[in-house]
């Protein structure tokens, strides 16, 4: 588990604009694999965007809760 020191390191409200585009994507219900299609990526490389863009986001929720 992470510790609140690493958590904070991490700007939760900052998607690139690639990570942006993939989250569309996805919210689309596209597949990793399509989305891979569609930006020329592998669908594994995705899916480890998609987890990255997941954390982010949680991240961004829970500091929404506390304020």
């Amino acid at each position: 588990m992470k510790t609140g020191a690493q958590r904070q390191l991490k700007d939760p409200g900052a998607l690139t604009p690639y990570e942006q585009q993939i989250w569309d994507m996805r919210q689309q219900g596209l597949t990793n694999g399509q989305i891979g299609k569609a930006m020329n990526q592998l669908p594994a490389s995705v899916a480890s965007r998609i987890k990255v863009i997941k954390e982010k986001l949680e991240l961004q929720d829970a500091l929404r809760m506390v304020g």
